[in-house]
């Protein structure tokens, strides 16, 4: 498994089969886009806490690249002290290469320790000019990344902070929407599940039942009817992962998207109003109500339509 998205069904995978650490956040469920009941307050200050000691200027990488939704949400971001666990974004930098995660929205209260996992190391393969020589081998240098692997690095860690980020103001991995209709290769993707089994006896009806949940979790799930708003399906979204053609019928696939899309700063805007003029949400608005249909949604629309004082099926800037 080399993708982000394989990546993280095989985590998955394994937190069904192990009991789930006290300090570690559970398997977040997914939905799609906006939760409102996970949202912050609009106008709130997010404090910003970094857990085991890393490197300042990753540090200071990773607040201002965040940054970049606040020009679009009307929030506030506070960078505190280390290991302070007052902050509502914790964020713990020691963990597995892949496996950036992050709580979605406000439930930050329901974990004790990290709130958001980011593998570092893309940052440093992008920033380190010089690596010190291989203390195994000292004639044997290790070597930096070239100009081109060192700009892949750096999307890399940019497109990982602002998709984390994402979640934790409230929105909601973009290839779970009901109109994405990505035509998975159910075999392919459960193979590559079953050669993750771990090593040992295990219940085989467990063990199958376990593969048929990430496998739901991570690619298929449907996203729970209530509570949500769901805006028009975007490829681009900061919020999609790239879809490898090996895990689809037909070829199919999708690239990775490496900054914010015009729907990503429309609804984040409409999830934290106040920020930016409204006249840039009424399209979006108005299109969405118009495109929805009546099996996905209603319960959008209903929402959208609340303010809809004329009766015409559309919403004024006001």
């Amino acid at each position: 498994m080399t993708n982000t998205l394989n990546a993280k069904a095989a985590h998955t995978l394994q937190q069904l089969l192990e009991p789930t650490k006290p300090t570690q956040a559970a398997p977040r469920k997914k939905r799609s886009l906006i939760v409102r009941s996970v949202l912050w307050t609009p106008g709130q200050t997010l404090g910003i806490s970094f857990l085991d000691d890393p490197d300042p200027d990753f540090k200071q990488h990773v607040y201002e690249t965040a940054r970049q939704w606040l020009d679009y949400a009307n929030l506030q971001f506070e960078l505190r002290e280390d290991d302070d666990f007052s902050a509502q974004i914790r964020i713990s930098s020691d963990g597995p290469p892949l496996l950036n995660h992050s709580i979605v929205g406000n439930s930050e209260g329901e974990y004790d320790y990290e709130t958001m996992t980011l593998d570092p190391s893309p940052y440093y393969d992008w920033v380190i000019d010089e690596y010190p020589e291989d203390p195994e081998d000292p004639e044997d240098p290790l070597l930096p990344l070239d100009a081109q692997s060192r700009e892949v690095a750096r999307n890399l860690i940019n497109r990982s902070v602002l998709h984390e980020f994402g979640h934790a103001l409230g929105l909601h991995h973009e290839h779970l929407h009901p109109d994405a209709n990505i035509p998975w290769n159910v075999d392919a993707l459960r193979d590559k599940l079953i050669e993750q089994r771990p090593q040992g006896n295990m219940d085989a009806a467990l063990y199958a039942n376990s593969i048929e949940e990430a496998l739901q979790a991570n690619y298929f799930r449907a996203p729970d009817a209530d509570d949500r708003i769901v805006l028009r399906y975007d490829k681009k979204s900061i919020m999609h992962y790239a879809i490898d053609k090996a895990d689809t019928l037909d070829g199919y696939e999708i690239a990775a998207s490496y900054v914010l899309s015009q729907k990503d700063k429309q609804a984040i805007a409409m999830a934290y109003p106040g920020r930016v003029d409204p006249a840039t949400l009424q399209p979006l608005v108005n299109d969405l109500v118009a495109e929805c249909n009546a099996d996905s949604c209603d319960a959008a629309r209903q929402t959208l339509l609340e303010p809809d004082h004329h009766g015409d099926g559309k919403v004024s800037v006001e």
